[in-house]
C-alpha cells in the first residue's frame, strides 16, 4: 500500500481504484506466474523475521509495438511496471540494486531498450531513473474531460 500513498501524495490528481489492494495482489500473482515477467523484492531481515522495504515488477510485454526498436518488434517490449523503495531506505542503494536486477533480466533475454513511465509530480523518480541510464524519448499529456 505504500506504493499507493506515495503516489497520492506525489499527485494530487492521482484516482485509486476503490479495490486497490485486490488490484496489486492479483497483478503481482499474474506476474509471478508469467515467465515474460519478474517480481523482485527487497527485504530487511532481523534474525528470523523480515520486513518487505522495496519490491519492482517487470514485463516483457509480447505484442508489436512502434516503441520497440527494430530488433524487438516481434519479440516485445520491456516494461519497468512499478519500482518502490519504502521511505527510510531511499537513498540506500535499494532502488538501484532492484532496477540492475530487473534491467539484467531483460539483457538475459537478449533485448537491448527498457521503458518506465514515471509520473512528472515525481521528481525523486525522474532524477533516479536519469541516474541508471534512463533519458526521455516521449511526453504524454492529459487534461479533464
Amino acid at each position: 500500500m505504500g506504493l499507493v500513498l506515495h503516489h497520492q501524495h506525489s499527485d494530487p490528481a492521482f484516482r485509486v481504484p476503490e479495490a486497490v489492494t485486490e488490484l496489486l495482489r492479483s497483478e503481482l500473482r499474474r506476474a509471478m506466474r508469467n515467465t515474460c515477467c519478474r517480481v523482485i523484492v527487497a527485504e530487511e531481515r532481523a534474525g528470523r523475521e523480515s520486513s518487505l522495504i522495496g519490491f519492482a515488477l517487470a514485463e516483457i510485454e509480447r505484442q508489436r509495438s512502434m516503441e520497440a526498436g527494430p530488433q524487438d518488434v516481434a519479440r516485445g517490449v520491456c516494461w519497468v511496471h512499478e519500482l518502490f523503495v519504502a521511505d527510510g531506505w531511499r537513498e540506500r542503494g535499494v532502488g538501484r540494486a532492484l532496477a540492475a536486477e530487473v534491467l539484467g533480466f531483460f539483457r538475459e533475454r537478449g533485448y537491448s531498450r527498457a521503458s518506465v513511465r514515471v509520473e512528472a509530480a515525481n521528481p525523486g523518480a525522474l532524477e533516479f531513473w536519469r541516474k541508471v541510464g534512463f533519458g526521455e524519448r516521449a511526453r504524454i499529456l492529459e487534461g479533464e474531460l
